[in-house]
């Protein structure tokens, strides 16, 4: 009987304290979650209160200046093409390879060392930071060998208004013209860097919109 009452009082114990942890746990997570949604919050009035003013269809469909760093730095035309045609190049690169490796992971491998090599070399790469990765195509792309790119990317004709688009310039996306018209590069307009960057921002929202809608389409086919 002494026994039995023991362990009881031990299990009441250990369901307080994992009680205790429960509540610790989820203070934390709340705590966190306001800090996240608060950052967020943050940049983004920041940016609407700074670029909101600079938007309008002028902004959004005029080239931008040879230099993004005069009084005058233009529209932002060629840098929301070129993030789309970065955004879908970068796409039609890594789907095939995304969607193969997903598939083998999931239906062909099993358990044991090359899986979990695989998994950690997917991690790995998802947190590499993009500086990083820009560093290495840097390295690669300059090689002697690599020269023939330059000519493929030379110019582009831009077929809405017959203009020419040289991607490989400082001011091909959204976020090389964000940072040649900030401080940060030597720019010197602050409104216009924060105007482009709410572009991006909005860029970047619809395209989760898209992939999140694309995902629950593909779930309810699947369940159906």
């Amino acid at each position: 009987m002494n026994n039995l009452q023991e362990n009881k009082e031990k299990q009441k114990r250990k369901q307080k304290s994992h009680a205790a942890f429960d509540i610790v746990g989820r203070i934390y997570s709340y705590i966190s979650m306001a800090m996240i949604v608060c950052v967020f919050a943050f940049i983004l009035v920041v940016t609407f209160g700074y670029g909101w003013g600079v938007l309008s269809l002028d902004f959004l469909l005029t080239e931008p200046n040879p230099s993004a760093m005069n009084t005058e730095a233009g529209g932002i035309l060629t840098p929301i093409i070129g993030t789309f045609v970065l955004t879908l190049i970068g796409i039609a690169i890594a789907f095939p390879f995304a969607l193969a490796t997903a598939i083998y992971l999931c239906f062909y491998t099993k358990k044991g060392f090359f899986k979990t090599l695989v998994k950690s070399a997917v991690d790995i790469l998802a947190g590499i930071p993009t500086i990083v990765i820009a560093l290495f195509a840097l390295v690669v792309f300059t090689l002697p060998q690599m020269g023939f790119l330059s000519s493929l990317v030379d110019t582009r004709r831009n077929s809405l208004s017959g203009t020419e688009l040289t991607l490989k310039n400082s001011g091909s996306t959204l976020t090389t013209y964000i940072y040649y018209t900030s401080p940060a590069g030597e720019g010197n307009r602050f409104d216009v860097a924060f105007g482009a960057a709410l572009v991006l921002i909005a860029i970047i929202i619809l395209l989760n919109i898209t992939a999140t809608v694309i995902g629950k389409a593909g779930g309810t086919k699947k369940d159906g």
